[in-house]
């Protein structure tokens, strides 16, 4: 990881950390990802809502991290969970700090103020053949 010894935190917004490095700082609030968990629609979007405000919080430590990876955060913005406005506020505080959105379905308020997008395109996975997602793998 080339980030290393910079500063490096990441938030997820759709599953559950299991655990962390010592040079790795993670957060996760919330009990899993959408699809396979029971939670309610109005325990999920706290969980965002909760999320959103320690990333907050994380670009207000000091010193600042070199790079905040909010993983899944396009997901809780296309599921309803989050408001675009919202990731773009975030956006607006981050300073020097490096902001890595994950995710699908990027709004287009949200593209135009980035500036690097990428896309992943799945080309083969066992899910399609029928087989379920894999704990410590898929989720």
């Amino acid at each position: 990881m080339v980030f290393g010894g910079k500063g490096f935190r990441i938030s997820n917004f759709d599953k559950k950390i299991m655990k962390a490095g010592k040079e790795l700082k993670l957060a996760t609030v919330g009990d899993g990802a959408k699809v396979v968990d029971t939670a309610s629609e109005e325990e999920h979007q706290l969980a965002a809502k909760l999320n959103l405000e320690l990333a907050k919080e994380k670009l207000k430590e000091k010193p600042k991290p070199f790079l905040l990876v909010l993983d899944e955060i396009l997901n809780a913005v296309s599921e309803g969970l989050l408001e675009s406005k919202q990731v773009t506020e975030l956006l607006n505080s981050r300073g020097d700090t490096h902001i890595v959105l994950t995710g699908r379905g990027l709004p287009k308020e949200i593209e135009d103020q980035v500036d690097l997008v990428t896309e992943c395109k799945k080309i083969k996975h066992p899910y399609d053949s029928g087989k379920l997602a894999v704990s410590g793998l898929d989720f």
